[in-house]
């Protein structure tokens, strides 16, 4: 689970052992909770914990296991950079932060429809040469001018005539 340290205080009620009160917020339910860290328990995440300073707003991934008496216990932690997570609380779901932006989003699509519209145009201009070799060319003009043509036709370009580009088709 990923969890925000909110604070950690030593516990010192019992003088056998040492123990911290960890209170944290769940990244991934977006609950406030807070856990006993036992000295015996798991000393390496103990000690990662016992000298930490600044507790506020560190970001840390935690291992949760449940130990042989039925007890869950942290087995691991390892802090995350504060930019890799957004709290669940704040946009109702945890992402990252390096998603592509709706510029990107957009360009790729674009180069799916070209792909595609090529894809398409090689189909049809083979299909053409096939029924007729001598008057359709299998070339590459032939199919850039389809591909370019279909393209228009799905994002409705009114520049690029695609009767036109169908008619050259025809007679190339």
């Amino acid at each position: 689970m990923k969890i925000r340290i909110i604070r950690v205080e030593k516990d010192s009620s019992n003088p056998k052992y040492q123990a911290l009160a960890v209170a944290y917020r769940n990244l991934d339910t977006g609950k406030t909770q807070s856990s006993k860290i036992m000295s015996f328990g798991n000393p390496d995440v103990f000690k990662a914990l016992d000298t930490l300073s600044d507790a506020s707003n560190s970001i840390w991934n935690v291992q949760v296991v449940t130990n042989a008496k039925g007890y869950p216990e942290w087995a691991t932690i390892h802090r995350l950079a504060d930019e890799a997570v957004t709290d669940v609380a704040e946009t109702g779901r945890t992402i990252k932060k390096d998603w592509e932006t709706r510029e990107e989003r957009a360009a790729r699509q674009i180069l799916i429809v070209r792909q595609s519209s090529l894809a398409t145009a090689v189909d049809i201009v083979s299909s053409l040469h096939s029924a007729d070799p001598k008057t359709h060319k299998f070339d590459v003009d032939g199919i850039l001018a389809t591909a370019e043509a279909l393209e228009a036709w799905v994002f409705r370009k009114p520049e690029v005539n695609v009767e036109e580009a169908m008619k050259a088709l025809a007679n190339s």
